[in-house]
């Protein structure tokens, strides 16, 4: 049976043993303060802010949620490019990289670092209020903005699914009918940093305009890139250093700093069209192309952390070794349409029509140089107790490969919302998402520790150092979700307002046809039948060629799975209830109560819990909801506002046992075990 160890399917999904539990922040106090200097009398007061966080246009200080709200010329200031370098700038929100070029968002605690086709982001990302639906997308290149907004704690009723965390919004510049205007600018620095941007406004008609911004963002890696050409020895063994690297070399060549890990290589561009076609009905259309041609990103150790311990660094800070220079192809197209129709001075509608197609290939070096402490590792027999307790091979030898990808995406909303100053304001609406995912992703582990015992081998165990690749072709997976809201917000009294929202949510997710191709570890199948493993080490690098592992043909080398296909579906409800009380006509304080989920999903066929059985793994949504108090004030006289919110949260999590089918020569047994 195939056997998949669980670090190296944690590598590509990041698993964890779910359970029901509760999580609570007793010492969330976020705070936001915002000054000026002193002013003229008429112009002391901080200029009003509005959002559109409960998709309808509010003042900043009376919408009762915790919101940051940033506009271009911060972002600006602060030198944030995408959603990525908006860490730090907001309270309790974070942002860290990941494999696949994947960003993990995380707001208040809450986060997903699951960056493949499978996992969903616990964070919305979304562009002018469409939803973005893969982590990638935070990358996209941000200028010529009107503001971003982001809204922490969950977001479940207007903006649904995947926003158990927050949502972010990211919302660029309108089409100005009024003149014809144009800015550019361009800064150079360090690491031959290089960045222009510029934007055309075109007002063509006095109810006709057009809007073209563009940026470049270029710049050489930022850390030091040697080339990865270890010779390791153990003379016990009667391996001694020959001048034949013994990491992989089919892909090592010289590389130039401008393509070195970490670097930038992007550009994009936008177009948005706006056209006021009647008094009561207006249209915006909108194209953005975004283009990363860089390195990607690598993980490096941190030398602060590691001196003084066996693992302390050799050299400098920011260092690796690279035998598999980065290579990444990433596009995304976006196709917006809006259209609102004021029906009267009290009720508009409005619909959202989104198309986006996101292509990618990627190359990376996981490994980046680093090697097991020496005390940690051997070839054969372990030399040292440590090495007994982990098992490492001297070297670690591992790339990942997104050979092709595309996730298309299409979304449509309808929505219903009050207008003008009435006492019942509210906004209604129906959604729906499919996106349609194609992957090839490919993980080789060059030079593993074998596991297997064996009695009839001289050691006792299969050799040393033997490769192990593992290959996910999706030809076809799906997600649809189909959703139903309104959100209701009734001013009682003069200073009381109160608030009820309510979202009703049907996902599905599909594989069709998926395929998982592995090699057995321990044999020698995995070189093609171009070498023959002898002595106890498996290869050295000039002992591969480009017709082993998953270079080869797919099921020429490792053998495939059954074909998956299966179809998961869930039902969820999640809501909003809260009251606001105005002190007056600088204090507001607010509570409320609030969920939000996170889709439900699946994952290959393998054996996640090395029992030697292949089962689908599939978990539920999960399910988060806060209690919130806060407070905001406008202070010194309109110089200063400042937003103080504390918070309480569940989160909760679903756990199955995992039913596993074990099949023997001849019989068949079933058995529950959980993972």
């Amino acid at each position: 049976m195939l056997a998949l160890k669980q670090n190296e399917l944690r590598s590509r999904h990041t698993l964890e043993k779910r359970s029901w539990h509760a999580l609570v922040e007793l010492a969330c106090v976020a705070l936001a303060l915002t000054t000026l200097p002193a002013l003229g009398a008429d112009d002391s007061r901080l200029e009003e802010i509005i959002v559109t966080a409960s998709k309808r246009e509010t003042n900043l200080m009376e919408t009762p949620l915790a919101i940051t709200a940033f506009p271009q010329d911060f972002l600006d200031r602060q030198g944030i490019h995408t959603a990525r370098d908006l860490a730090g700038t907001a309270p309790n929100v974070q942002f860290g990289t990941g494999p696949d070029s994947g960003t993990a968002a995380t707001i208040r605690g809450v986060t997903s670092t699951d960056f493949t086709e499978v996992g969903e982001g616990a964070v919305a990302i979304h562009l002018d209020g469409f939803y973005s639906p893969r982590p990638q997308g935070t990358l996209a290149l941000m200028y010529d903005l009107e503001r971003v907004e982001i809204l922490r704690g969950p977001q479940g009723t207007l903006f649904g699914m995947n926003s158990s965390a927050g949502t972010i919004n990211i919302i660029p510049a309108k089409p100005d009918f009024n003149d014809t205007f144009a800015k550019a600018e361009a800064a150079l620095g360090n690491y031959d940093d290089r960045q222009a941007r510029g934007m055309l406004n075109l007002a063509l008609a006095d109810n006709f305009a057009l809007r073209l911004s563009f940026m470049v963002d270029k710049h050489d890696g930022m850390l030091q890139q040697g080339k990865d050409e270890t010779d390791i020895e153990s003379p016990a063994n009667g391996i001694l250093r020959d001048a034949i690297p013994d990491v992989d070399q089919r892909r090592n060549h010289d590389v130039d700093s401008a393509d070195y890990y970490n670097n930038s290589d992007q550009w994009g561009g936008r177009l948005i069209g706006r056209w006021q076609a009647t008094d009561w009905l207006e249209a915006t259309a909108t194209y953005s192309h975004f283009s990363d041609q860089g390195a990607g990103d690598i993980d490096f150790v941190d030398c602060e952390q590691a001196a003084g311990t066996i693992n302390a660094c050799q050299h400098q800070l920011r260092y690796v070794n690279i035998n598999v220079p980065g290579e990444k192809d990433l596009t995304i197209d976006d196709y917006q349409l809006k259209l609102v129709a004021q029906l009267n001075e009290r009720m508009a509608i409005e619909y959202r029509g989104s198309y986006e197609d996101q292509q990618r290939s990627q190359l990376e070096d996981v490994d980046g140089g680093t090697h097991p402490a020496a005390a940690w590792s051997s070839i054969g027999e372990p030399q040292t107790a440590e090495a007994a307790e982990t098992g490492y091979y001297p070297i670690w030898d591992e790339s990942w490969e997104t050979k092709h990808s595309a996730y298309r995406t299409t979304t449509h909303e309808l929505q219903f919302k009050s207008t003008g100053e009435q006492r019942l304001q509210y906004v209604a609406g129906l959604y729906y998402l499919h996106e349609n995912k194609q992957i090839r992703y490919d993980m080789e582990m060059l030079a593993n520790k074998s596991f297997y015992e064996d009695d009839t081998l001289p050691l006792g165990f299969y050799p040393d150092g033997l490769p192990d690749s593992w290959v996910f072709d999706q030809a076809k997976r799906t997600t649809t979700s189909k959703a139903a809201f309104a959100q209701f917000d009734f001013r009682v009294v003069e200073k009381v307002n109160l608030t009820l929202g309510y979202r009703y949510s049907q996902d599905e997710k599909t594989d069709e046809n998926g395929m998982t191709y592995a090699f057995w570890e321990g044999t020698a199948d995995w070189y093609n039948g171009e070498h023959v493993v002898t002595g106890i080490r498996g290869h050295q690098s000039n002992d591969l060629t480009t017709n082993m592992g998953s270079w080869a043909p797919l099921g020429t080398v490792m053998p495939a799975s059954e074909p998956n296909n299966v179809k998961k579906d869930w039902s969820q409800g999640t809501y909003r209830v809260g009251a606001q009380y105005f002190a007056n006509d600088d204090q507001m304080l607010f509570t409320s109560v609030a969920t939000g989920h996170k889709m439900g999903g699946m994952y290959e066929m393998a054996d996640f819990c090395n029992h030697g059985c292949l089962e689908l793994l599939s978990y539920d949504p999960e399910e988060v909801t806060t209690y919130e108090l806060g407070w905001k004030a406008t202070l010194a006289g309109g110089r200063a506002r400042l937003s103080a919110t504390f918070t309480s949260r569940r989160h909760s999590i679903s756990s199955h046992p995992v039913e596993l089918a074990c099949t023997g020569s001849k019989t068949t047994t079933s058995a529950s075990l959980p993972c």
